[in-house]
């Protein structure tokens, strides 16, 4: 059954759930709330966010602009630009600059 987020929290209220780091985290979850049939296969970079960029590129679930993975990767680091636009009040626009949409 496909749950929305009201119907979630409700049975969160009737049946509290631990949170576990491996197999009910952010990532995994997310997946758990999509319909089965819209799921994809199980793979075991969904729990560790630090591989689900590598997993979403090969699945063809990113904008690649035509770029390979370790391109499209490099491209998408904002540290630098980030830490320039610190407080400015269009934070988000500025980190965009010179990227592709």
């Amino acid at each position: 059954m496909f749950m929305t987020s009201g119907n979630i929290q409700n049975e969160l209220n009737r049946r509290p759930r631990f949170y576990n780091v491996v197999s009910a985290n952010c990532t995994a979850s997310l997946r758990s709330q999509r319909p089965e049939d819209k799921r994809g296969h199980w793979d075991n970079r969904i729990p560790f966010n630090g591989l689900l960029d590598e997993y979403l590129y090969e699945q063809n679930r990113l904008k690649t602009y035509g770029l390979s993975f370790d391109e499209l990767r490099q491209g998408s680091l904002i540290n630098e630009a980030a830490k320039k636009a610190h407080s400015a009040p269009e934070f988000s626009e500025k980190i965009r600059e010179g990227r592709s949409n």
